[in-house]
């Protein structure tokens, strides 16, 4: 009913948490000069693959205009290049 009559449903945790996880991101980028996270990498690690994911899938907040923006200002790779020196998409 709520849906219906138009109610917008926020997670002001899910918020708070990616801008948590991007400020980690931007200190990690300082450190070492990239924004290549391993997926291995502990918690920054998982919620990058994450990022890419819902980027790829154009799910929920995670890929708003907004935050796409600030990823992109900072130099992010959505698309990395595998192992075997090729673009997934080439795969």
């Amino acid at each position: 009913l709520l849906k219906e009559l138009g109610f917008v449903w926020k997670d002001r945790h899910h918020e708070d948490n990616w801008d948590e996880m991007f400020r980690e991101l931007k200190k990690y980028k300082k450190i070492n000069g990239h924004c290549s996270v391993p997926a291995r990498a502990g918690k920054l690690g998982r919620w990058v693959t994450s990022q890419r994911y819902r980027f790829r899938r154009n799910a929920g907040l995670a890929c708003s205009e907004k935050r796409k923006s600030l990823m992109d200002k900072l130099g992010f790779v959505w698309e990395p290049i595998s192992f075997g020196g090729r673009n997934r998409k080439e795969r």
